[in-house]
């Protein structure tokens, strides 16, 4: 029995005001349908089922976002509802032309027990939505819906699948979090079996990648404790490392090199993780990496540039101190002969020039010589 008739009224209302014209047995129709939806997005079960009593279609869709009831409903967690939709062969799997079912819209608001029943009546864990194929569990991950996570992999969803968009699985997704609970979602899935350096079938990058280009010095950790292997190459050609010297990520580059990471592992396009960090302007990965082993004066592959050539044709000042002071080579060239002075001079950079002539021709006092102080053991 239909309960509080002042609410039906309103409920009824409410679907009247967006009613067009039609005859009799389809305004009866219509309404009851209009009726549904809000009743599905209220949880109001006993509604729902006087509406499908009174012509509506159980898996009648939205014109505009072309959801259906079930959709709705689940999507707020209304297991009540969801429950006399499914009781009425509400289809589990219906999809939005986006792609989106029941059981996605449950996973991205993180209501875990819709997402259970959903399961439970047969909904599909491996189905993708449109836009970047995602699955339910990659939706999960990305969103750090740690106990969706784990309702999901119950159900049998594949944590090694792979999006459409860049090949990228489950955990790399969690990994590339950025809010404080991602680290829990890594947790989950890795305690569960799934490889921390994802399968045979390569991504474009790695958890730990993904982890060092969000600067998540937790995850980075958990990952590395569990046998992340620091020096994978990505599909473009960098390892973890070089992504931090990119990024301007000291607390992770550290975390990397005394986690077994080549400091002068270079990237498939020739450059020295050093080279990456001076090229970006990152000073304190630059001065990371020159504690830890860094090859101070290697040049680039593809011209051989050294990084005070690189510091120098920026302008950098506090960079081209750096390498001066952990004793960069001031005559060392690139393959066309450019050296760092040449390399300033040409672009007016002044007070580099003179840095560098002072070290050149000797004035002690311009930069401290001394070699870099190395890291204290972890």
């Amino acid at each position: 029995m239909i309960r509080k008739p002042a609410l039906l009224l309103s409920l009824i209302c409410a679907a009247c005001a967006s009613l067009d014209g039609g005859t009799e047995a389809d305004l009866a129709s219509d309404l009851a349908s209009r009726v549904l939806f809000i009743a599905a997005e209220q949880g109001r079960a006993d509604v729902i089922a006087y509406a499908l009593e009174n012509g509506a279609e159980v898996d009648v869709r939205e014109t505009e976002l072309d959801r259906t009831p079930l959709m709705v409903a689940a999507g707020r967690g209304h297991l009540g509802a969801m429950e006399v939709l499914l009781s009425n062969g509400a289809d589990a799997d219906a999809q939005s032309t986006d792609g989106w079912t029941p059981l996605i819209n449950a996973t991205a608001q993180g209501e875990v027990a819709a997402v259970r029943r959903l399961i439970d009546a047969g909904a599909d864990v491996s189905v993708r939505e449109d836009g970047h194929g995602f699955t339910p569990l990659m939706m999960a991950a990305m969103l750090a819906k740690v106990d969706v996570i784990a309702a999901l992999m119950d159900g049998g969803a594949d944590a090694n699948a792979r999006d459409s968009d860049h090949g990228t699985s489950p955990l790399t997704l969690a990994a590339g979090g950025r809010a404080r609970v991602a680290v829990l979602a890594v947790a989950e899935l890795v305690a569960r079996g799934v490889p921390v350096d994802g399968t045979p079938r390569n991504a474009s990058v790695t958890p730990l990648m993904a982890a060092t280009a969000a600067g998540n010095t937790d995850i980075v950790n958990l990952l590395l404790s569990e046998g992340a292997a620091p020096d994978l190459m990505s599909a473009d050609g960098h390892t973890a490392l070089g992504i931090a010297a990119v990024e301007g990520r000291p607390a992770e580059a550290e975390l990397l090199v005394v986690g077994g990471a080549d400091p002068n592992l270079r990237s498939a396009s020739g450059e020295t993780p050093l080279l990456l960090a001076t090229g970006a302007g990152h000073i304190d990965v630059a001065r990371l990496l020159l504690r830890t082993g860094a090859n101070i004066d290697d040049g680039a592959e593809r011209d051989g540039s050294t990084a005070l050539i690189l510091a120098a044709d920026r302008g950098d000042v506090p960079m081209v101190t750096l390498l001066l002071t952990a004793g960069a080579d001031v005559g060392a060239a690139a393959n066309s002969g450019l050296t760092a002075r040449r390399a300033a001079e040409r672009r007016d950079h002044g007070e580099v020039v003179e840095l560098l002539d002072a070290v050149q021709y000797g004035d002690d006092g311009a930069v401290d010589r001394r070699p870099p102080e190395q890291p204290a053991n972890p």
